[in-house]
């Protein structure tokens, strides 16, 4: 027998008989430090998924708004250009009638209708602001790293 052996020497099995080294990563303070990054990663998970689950419920919910609001348009539209044909048709009948020359009554009747359509796209683009993620804008910006780390509460 060898003197490790006789002496009660913890031996490396596999090796010459030497005394065993410790390996890395076998004692309590190896797994504590496991516990926390698996706790780290896990809270990142969750934080990540909870803030996809906020973009989520508000590009939904734009949708449906979107969708609502392009259906009730394209009614209104319809409803509005049938409208418009008759008043314009009428228009220059009239104007026509009273002696006027028809290219000129065409003219200023293509001017109105291109500054009123003009109008209604100013107006259906600024109806498009309305959608904005305001709940995710708010988390993102009350945990947003400045210089001096991340900002929280009251802003």
């Amino acid at each position: 027998m060898d003197a490790a052996r006789v002496s009660g020497a913890a031996t490396d099995p596999g090796s010459s008989g030497g005394p065993r080294r410790a390996s890395v990563g076998s004692g309590p303070r190896d797994t504590t430090w496991r516990r926390a990054i698996d706790d780290l990663t896990e809270g990142l998970g969750a934080a990540a998924s909870a803030r996809l689950r906020v973009v989520k419920l508000e590009a939904r919910r734009a949708m449906q708004v979107s969708m609502v609001a392009l259906a009730l348009a394209g009614a209104a539209i319809l409803m509005m250009l049938t409208a418009w044909f008759a008043l314009v048709g009428s228009i220059v009948t009239w104007a026509v009638s009273a002696g006027y020359r028809w290219p000129w009554v065409l003219l200023a009747v293509a001017v109105v209708c291109i500054l009123l359509g003009w109008l209604g796209i100013r107006g259906a683009r600024a109806s498009l602001s309305d959608i904005n993620f305001d709940a995710t804008a708010r988390i993102m910006q009350r945990q947003t790293p400045g210089p001096a780390g991340p900002t929280t509460g009251g802003q």
